[in-house]
């Protein structure tokens, strides 16, 4: 799960810190850095 969270950070980090940052990448980020 991990790398699949990391793809999405890395591949569509554009799309997914803005709308979801704030909605559930928040937990993503702390737990994966």
């Amino acid at each position: 799960h991990r790398r699949y969270f990391i793809m999405l950070s890395t591949v569509e980090g554009n799309l997914f810190p803005r709308s979801c940052s704030r909605a559930m990448c928040p937990d993503v980020l702390n737990s994966v850095g």
